[in-house]
């Protein structure tokens, strides 16, 4: 925690590894792979940050913002909009339920989804 804060990328990423060899229960890992991915994109390792973020999605997968994170690379990266577009439309989904059922804290994050589904939709239309 200490060296991802103050943005010592290469001893966080040893502190990660070595956390990785320990048993932790599901959240922790998923939580290991999630700052690796956020440590990865900004070092400009897209690729592997998004790796790192779909265990986070196999783990967690109520984590909207690795929806969104997922859905970004394959935009702005990959340029798969289709692919995107589905990350986001599963994400959605699943937010509208917990919006219906009167949880307000996902709220957010639902309208960055919202929004990058509106770039996508006309992203994949355009010829």
């Amino acid at each position: 925690g200490y060296w991802y804060r103050h943005r010592h990328h290469e001893p966080a990423l040893r502190a990660l590894v070595e956390a990785s060899t320990r048993v932790m229960d599901q959240r922790q890992v998923a939580s290991v792979h999630r700052i690796r991915g956020h440590i990865l994109k900004r070092a400009h390792d897209f690729e592997t940050a998004h790796n790192e973020w779909c265990k986070v999605a196999e783990q967690s997968p109520g984590d909207y913002s690795i929806a969104e994170e997922l859905a970004k690379h394959l935009e702005h990266r990959r340029r798969d909009y289709p692919a995107a577009l589905r990350i986001v439309e599963q994400a959605l989904a699943a937010l509208e339920f917990r919006a219906m059922v009167g949880d307000t804290a996902v709220e957010e994050t639902r309208q960055r989804l919202l929004y990058r589904r509106t770039r996508l939709l006309r992203k994949s239309a355009m010829p």
